[in-house]
């Protein structure tokens, strides 16, 4: 990519076009877009895209990014053309790798567009209701989950350090507000390299990232609509609830969370302080305490995914997908330029199209892909309180700068024995490639952030939970997929007789955009496009950076 004043001469996009690789991008700074660019006289360039810029309007960055968006989709990139054969059946396998919830909507998608659809999954059947330790993200941890359309966004624009580095928050342990959850001793080069990468995005880009991430969000969300139309057995005794809360703790974060929620088009009203406590009774505590300036309702959902989970698994079967538990993949097979199939307990596994959702702990198993090393964990923890008289009438998300526990959500859910209770999920832990890597002290400071701020709003519920012993009882944590760039990861390869799809890495959102992941990777499978095919391309960043 070229940044310049002035369109370069022949010679020079001559020599420069015999190197690349990928389209040429010329970005043209000017005080006056009037003047042509190029004379009439000069040759076209094939494979060459040149975007115009008024340097009034246009700062140097936002023109960085728009001309990463034009080069984002013009490198994009298709999947193979496979040949139909005259069977069928051909084409329409699917292997599927891992058993969390972008997965399992994946496999319910394509066996409903008529695919024949296996599951390998290396935990054993979530329904036999074993320890939660043992489940991957969707089926361990807590059992809620939050749609909004704020989800999976980009981490890069904050600095917690306090020490004016850039992103510095992922070297910055959390007892410092910083994401180090980790014992340092413990991190590898590969680690060092997926943390200087987080903290090579910068901002700007950060937030030209965002914008495609909110896009993704609202496909999402009408899929997940259409969903609920179509199949509300899905949705039957899952704690669905519709619309959320935000509350903020200071009048400036509100004011920005305001201009997001308006940008973004999830803004529905805007609560004052008597307002809002008017609407919402269970408030009121919070509000005397000042930790709520005031509220904002936005478009969302919450439910009980755990529960919602056994329904997709009982409708996937009832469409065919077979399950095989406790069956980990050992590696994905390549042959040449093209994936082979999958290694299962030392059997080659062939299908047509392969779909790899993997958790954060993947130990080799995207080596033969370009997603290989991007994946790492972060850890967010979980309690859960009573819901108490005036009971909360609307999960929320929080915002409570200057704490270890600074945002999160708290969601209406009942229990297995019908008890409707508060669960607050939060916190941002950096692991790194093992899960065991956790700093058990450092954890427990995140716990009891996230206590103190349960009891300056609900403090008849935290002593409740407290003196029934269940506060720590329930104290969960989950390990989430989460890549340097905080964009998800969407990857095509060609396979024998049809693609391998790598879609995981969506930090705090793979419940949202599994809806879209499902229909981007049905999209590929059929050599069509999609936007994620570009946007989430694996090499997005470096490619461009």
């Amino acid at each position: 990519m070229l940044v310049t004043e002035h369109f370069p001469p022949a010679e020079t996009i001559a020599r420069w076009r015999s190197r690349a690789k990928g389209p040429l991008i010329v970005a043209i700074l000017r005080h006056s877009v009037s003047a042509p660019v190029v004379n009439k006289e000069d040759v076209v360039y094939d494979n060459l895209i040149c975007c115009l810029f008024d340097r009034k309007t246009f700062p140097l960055h936002q023109a960085l990014c728009q001309a990463e968006h034009a080069r984002t989709f013009e490198a994009r990139y298709l999947p193979a053309p496979y040949i139909q054969a005259t069977d069928p059946a051909k084409g329409k396998r699917v292997a599927v790798v891992g058993a969390g919830i972008v997965s399992l909507i994946a496999a319910l998608e394509f066996a409903r567009a008529g695919y024949a659809v296996e599951v390998f999954e290396k935990s054993p059947d979530p329904r036999a209701l074993g320890d939660w330790r043992r489940m991957g993200c969707t089926h361990g941890g807590e059992s809620v989950r939050m749609f909004s359309l704020t989800e999976c966004d980009i981490y890069q624009d904050r600095n917690s350090d306090g020490q004016g580095r850039v992103n510095g928050f992922i070297d910055t342990g959390l007892e410092r507000m910083g994401w180090g959850l980790g014992a340092e001793s413990e991190f590898d080069a590969e680690d060092h390299q997926w943390k200087s990468e987080f903290r090579d995005v910068p901002i700007f880009l950060a937030e030209h990232y965002n914008e495609d991430v909110f896009d993704l969000n609202h496909e999402s969300y009408r899929l997940w609509g259409a969903m609920m139309e179509a199949t509300p057995n899905l949705f039957e005794g899952v704690d669905l609830t519709e619309g959320l809360l935000r509350i903020c703790r200071t009048e400036s974060y509100h004011d920005k969370q305001l201009r997001r929620q308006k940008h973004v088009r999830a803004f529905v009203r805007e609560l004052d302080r008597e307002c809002l406590i008017e609407a919402y009774p269970a408030l009121a505590t919070g509000c005397a305490n000042d930790e709520i300036f005031g509220g904002i309702e936005v478009e969302g959902f919450t439910l009980n995914i755990q529960r919602f989970v056994r329904h997709v698994l009982t409708e996937a079967e009832a469409l065919g997908v077979v399950f095989h538990w406790s069956s980990p993949v050992a590696r994905i097979e390549r042959q040449g330029s093209v994936i082979a199939g999958l290694v299962v307990a030392g059997t080659l596994r062939k299908s047509d199209h392969y779909f790899v959702s993997p958790g954060p702990y993947v130990h080799g198993l995207l080596d033969p892909t370009q997603s290989r090393g991007s994946v790492h964990g972060i850890l967010g923890a979980w309690i859960s309180v009573p819901n108490v008289a005036p009971k909360l009438q609307r999960s929320m998300k929080i915002a409570r700068e200057g704490h270890i526990a600074s945002c999160g959500n708290i969601i209406i859910n009942e229990d297995d024995a019908g008890n409707e209770r508060l669960v607050f999920g939060s916190g941002f832990g950096y692991l790194g490639q093992r899960p065991e890597n956790i700093d058990h002290a450092r954890l427990a400071r995140l716990f009891h952030s996230m206590q103190d701020y349960v009891g300056q709003l609900f403090p008849e519920a935290l002593e409740m939970a407290r003196a029934d012993g269940s506060l720590e009882a329930q104290r969960k944590y989950c390990i989430r997929p989460w890549t340097p760039t905080c964009l998800g990861i969407f990857e095509i390869q060609e396979a024998e007789t049809g693609c391998l799809v790598v879609a995981t890495g969506h930090n705090t959102g793979g419940f949202s955009q599994s809806t879209s992941v499902a229909k981007a990777a049905l999209a590929a499978m059929r050599g069509d496009v999609h936007p994620m095919h570009s946007l989430y391309a694996p090499k997005r960043f470096r490619s461009f950076w």
